[in-house]
């Protein structure tokens, strides 16, 4: 059994801009009647310091380093009563103290979020790009820590500091059938990109992911909501060039309930039938799924808490079951001092039998099932109208089977 530690402390400090407004006519439908419609830009900038005692999670020869990183933002957004739009561009620099293996080659970002309403219907889409590598996202200790799905190998082989390009869609329509019942549909791609040549001892692997969701809601009383959800997944990747297929099918019945105005219960539990090829052998394998979540504001703390069991992709070659319980507080101390603490538990489990990896530099392989825990309480301060400051630490603890290496 491995088991890592590391600690993460930061100083933060960034500036957002006044925000500029930019006037556009539109004119809707023919009409001769045009309106303004304002989109907003928001420049901003984030100084970052910090210090990490294990920078790669490394059982054997943990590496701590200092990290300054320089990161600079550019969003629009738009809030009108038919369409709401925010997107943005960002990208950092960062310098890197005690371990100069570590590639300082900047993180990027673009990102949007668009919805399109009508009286009865809307669609529009969610799209992320993010160029960032294994380690780093181990060394920065990346704030999406309540965005599982997106950080779900943050600790496979990420002693190496491997480059990897990860883009996610997701377009969505939504139509009301009557006052009480609606139905929606999703379609969500994600793709994740490693740049092997930096390593021969890589052990990660590129894949595609894609699904479709069908969704009906009905609001069975005011405060009651039931939801029936049907979808199926399709993972790819290339295994020592042989190409890996998982197909998923599924079905959710999910239940909402709000105690209060500021209590909100809910939950889904649901079954999945997987099939896979292994050995040239085709397997399949079901099980439950399922999650329940909770969300509590009480004046000026915010709580919220999900538990769940999920299938999630993964850079192993194979998709992986995950056990998890994520939870948020936000608690504004006061107009200008926010305090909050993210946590996020979770086991991992390779869907088949074949779920080693070896260990870098190591005369040993490890089990990609693994234990994780993060803790990241954080506190904001406005100092003034433009400036913002912080200071954050980050306790992160994982646990991995181990063995001699073949």
């Amino acid at each position: 059994m491995l088991k890592t530690l590391q600690i993460v402390y930061r100083l933060i400090m960034y500036r957002k801009f006044l925000a500029t407004s930019l006037l556009f006519p539109f004119a809707l439908g023919g009409a001769t009647t045009a309106f303004a419609d304002a989109w907003v830009l928001e420049p901003s900038i984030k100084f970052d310091i910090g210090y990490d005692d294990n920078n790669g999670m490394d059982v054997t020869d943990p590496q701590r380093v200092g990290v300054t990183k320089v990161t600079g933002e550019l969003m629009l957004r738009r809030l009108s009563e038919t369409h709401y739009f925010r997107g943005g561009l960002l990208a950092d620099a960062v310098a890197y103290s005690g371990d100069e293996s570590i590639d300082p080659n900047s993180n990027q970002v673009a990102y949007f979020s668009t919805t399109f309403k009508r009286p009865r219907s809307s669609w529009g889409a969610n799209f992320r790009y993010r160029r960032d590598s294994l380690l780093r996202e181990a060394v920065a200790n990346s704030d999406e820590i309540i965005q599982v799905e997106e950080n779900q190998d943050a600790s496979v082989d990420q002693f190496l500091d491997v480059t990897r390009q990860r883009l996610y869609l997701k377009p969505f329509y939504n139509y009301n059938l009557t006052r009480l019942m609606s139905f929606g549909m999703d379609y969500q791609l994600s793709t994740v990109d490693h740049d092997k040549g930096e390593s021969e001892a890589v052990d990660v692997q590129d894949y595609t992911n894609q699904g479709v969701n069908f969704r009906l809601d009905k609001q069975i009383t005011p405060l009651d909501k039931v939801i029936g959800t049907v979808g199926h997944s399709f993972y790819t990747t290339d295994v020592d060039t042989n190409e890996t297929e998982y197909r998923t099918n599924y079905l959710r019945l999910g239940y909402e309930r709000s105690l209060s105005p500021t209590f909100t219960v809910g939950g889904d539990i649901g079954y999945r039938v997987t099939e896979f090829n292994e050995s040239q052998e085709d397997i399949k394998k079901d099980g439950p799924i399922g999650s329940v979540s909770a969300v509590k504001t009480t004046g000026l703390t915010k709580f919220e808490l999900r538990a769940g069991l999920e299938l999630y992709p993964s850079s192993i070659g194979q998709v992986v079951q995950t056990q998890e319980l994520v939870g948020n507080v936000t608690r504004n101390l006061s107009e200008l001092m926010v305090f909050s603490l993210q946590s996020r538990f979770y086991q991992n489990t390779a869907l088949s039998g074949n779920d080693t990896v070896f260990i870098a530099g190591e005369n040993a392989t490890a089990d990609n099932d693994r234990r994780s825990m993060t803790i990241r309480p954080e506190f904001r301060w406005q100092v003034a109208r433009e400036w913002v400051v912080g200071a954050a630490y980050a306790y992160r603890r994982e646990k991995l089977e181990s063995k001699p290496a073949p």
